[in-house]
């Protein structure tokens, strides 16, 4: 989390804006590609995929190992292709790292 943000939430005080590389919200971090789908989601529908029963489509947790494993090939391909630095390299490394380890 950006460290401009009031205790109320308010992050107009945060320098970049929206250039900054720090989430200001639950909902940029939920869906930052970091943590989006690296966690298992309590609420998943057994027998099934891709369902959550709580927070259906929107949901930014797994709900199987495929769902996790497509949405990590999805990740590695369109950050090459936005972000052209180390630490985006050192990222996919981390995710491959964990799925050799599950």
């Amino acid at each position: 989390m950006c460290s401009y943000i009031g205790d109320d939430g308010n992050w107009d005080s945060c320098p970049d804006q929206l250039d900054c590389f720090c989430c200001h919200t639950l909902l940029e971090n939920l869906f930052n590609p970091i943590n989006y789908k690296q966690r298992e989601c309590p609420d998943k529908v057994e027998g099934s995929h891709f369902v959550c029963s709580k927070r259906g489509e929107l949901c930014s947790l797994y709900h199987s190992f495929e769902e996790r494993d497509i949405s990590n090939k999805v990740i590695r391909k369109q950050c090459k292709e936005v972000i052209y630095n180390d630490s985006m390299t050192q990222y996919i490394k981390i995710l491959e790292d964990n799925k050799n380890k599950s």
